[in-house]
Parts: C-alpha cells; structure tokens; sequence
C-alpha cells in the first residue's frame, strides 16, 4: 500500500488497475505480490480512497447546510 501512496499524480477513486500497472508493472515491489492479490490489493486501496471522498464531501456538505441555516 505504501508503494501505491507513491503514485504520481496521486491516484483516487477513479484509478483503474490498469493505470496502476503501467506505472509499477517493473517495481519489484509491484512484482512481488502475486496477481490476483496485487489486483486485490489496489482495488482495497481505491475503495479506501472512496470512503475517504465520500467522507470529505459528505463534510462539505454538512458545512454548507450549516451555513445555509
């Protein structure tokens, strides 16, 4: 996970594995976690970034109806 936080740009809930893959398909890092567990893993951490923007925007808008009132 540490290695994904790395990503540049930074990835968000929008990454695809794809995306992922390209920029450390020769990491040995990358390399040394089997494929379905490396697919397993970057999908825990894109839907980690989920919850996190969802958190954040569910904030805002708890700020903004606060405001409004």
């Amino acid at each position: 996970m540490r290695m994904l936080r790395t990503k540049q740009p930074p990835m968000s809930s929008t990454t695809s594995f794809t995306e992922v893959e390209r920029q450390f398909g020769q990491d040995a890092r990358f390399l040394a976690v089997a494929s379905e567990e490396r697919r397993l893993l970057v999908a825990a951490y894109v839907d980690a970034l989920l919850q996190a923007e969802l958190r954040q925007a569910a904030a805002s808008e708890a700020k903004l109806r606060e405001r409004m009132m």
